[in-house]
């Protein structure tokens, strides 16, 4: 995916050259910026780690490339399967917030939704932990993981108050 992304680049690259475009000058439209089709390569040949580091150089690139293409290569980046599934999530996240700064809140919102994020929870407690043996013992909430939840449920546990 990622080798379809930089002949997409330098294909438009060649083509702001023709017609006398430096491309280090700010972000020209239609024509990727000569630093994220770097990018994009540094990228190709990242594994592990390194392609954190290369999709946070995309990201940084959103002041000077134009913000569609740096959007497009994120989310390019996180279709990519030669990218572990935690990269591709980043690049994800990183795709929905260049979309939120685009405007577009309500699809940057799905797509985070998409990716799935928890976006609510419940809480109960507070329980005792005296001694630092609390990791040990099991609780009712915990006894129950695959009971149905019932807002309310009173538990026993440390009196209010007292955490």
């Amino acid at each position: 995916m990622r080798r379809f992304w930089i002949s997409v680049c330098a294909a438009a690259l060649s083509l702001g050259a023709a017609c006398g475009t430096t491309g280090e000058a700010a972000a020209t439209p239609g024509v990727f910026h000569p630093d994220l089709l770097r990018a994009l390569e540094a990228l190709d040949r990242a594994s592990g780690p390194e392609a954190y580091a290369a999709i946070d150089r995309i990201w940084s690139l959103w002041d000077r490339a134009e913000a569609q293409h740096v959007e497009e290569a994120l989310l390019g980046a996180s279709d990519d399967k030669k990218l572990n599934p935690e990269a591709r999530a980043y690049a994800g996240v990183l795709s929905a917030f260049a979309r939120a700064r685009r405007g577009d809140q309500k699809a940057a919102t799905e797509h985070i939704r998409a990716l799935g994020y928890v976006s609510s929870f419940l809480v109960v407690g507070p329980f005792d932990n005296e001694g630092k043996a609390g990791l040990d013992q099991v609780f009712e909430p915990e006894a129950e993981l695959l009971a149905p939840i019932t807002p309310g449920r009173a538990y026993s546990g440390k009196e209010p108050g007292r955490c």
